[in-house]
């Protein structure tokens, strides 16, 4: 796979990777802290009650993809980790990306035209309530609120069919038939960490990919 730009998929932010993901939301969620600090004015619609294509003018909304920026998503997974943690609400994951082996040779600016059509495709079948956010590497970590790890096998399988790209694809003077894979995992009764979630949806993204991509894989 194409090395991403050092900036990340968020111009206006930090670079942000899926390790970064499981970092930032591991210290919180051990303390317990719900403080949403400067982004607490989205709150009021973090249940994803406006239209999500008004949302996009939000500043918690990428304009270019329709996904959450990274400081957005965090706030409203905080919020779902309280609500499994207090209510015992289902939250389920699915980690969508591309497979190396079938864009490992693709220039860096096709590498970014073929990231942002995965990511519109995500955000064109994702429900109202559900949170996605794009790494650096682009792999788009989608969350299921309210979603058993039945159900999100078939949003990742819907997702998979979404994104997966019929035929050769014809970017920045390349040909190249990419294919994608999702990983799929639930939060744990045991152990209500974001962290573990997103470990595990991890572990099913390369399991998926190690059976030679094109594959949805769930993390029991």
């Amino acid at each position: 796979m194409k090395e991403s730009d050092p900036s990340g998929s968020d111009v206006d932010g930090p670079r942000v990777t899926t390790e970064s993901v499981t970092q930032v939301m591991e210290a919180p969620f051990a303390q317990d802290d719900w403080g949403l600090g400067e982004i607490s004015q989205a709150r009021p619609h973090a249940r994803g009650t406006l239209p999500r294509l008004q949302m996009t003018a939000r500043p918690g909304i990428d304009p270019v993809t329709g996904l959450y920026r990274f400081e957005f998503f965090h706030a409203l997974a905080q919020i779902e980790l309280k609500r499994v943690r207090r209510y015992g609400q289902l939250l389920s994951a699915c980690l969508v990306g591309l497979d190396d082996s079938s864009v490992r040779e693709v220039s860096t600016a096709a590498w970014e035209a073929l990231k942002l059509r995965v990511a519109r495709r995500v955000h064109g079948v994702i429900r109202e309530i559900d949170h996605a956010v794009m790494s650096a590497e682009g792999r788009i970590l989608v969350l299921l609120p309210c979603t058993s790890l039945e159900g999100a096998e078939k949003a990742g399988r819907r997702l998979a069919t979404a994104v997966q790209l019929d035929g050769p694809l014809a970017l920045e003077g390349q040909t190249i038939l990419p294919t994608v894979s999702v990983g799929v995992a639930a939060m744990r009764a045991e152990r209500c960490s974001f962290a573990r979630l997103v470990r595990d949806a991890a572990t099913a993204l390369r399991a998926a990919q190690l059976k030679g991509g094109g594959q949805v894989v769930v993390r029991g």
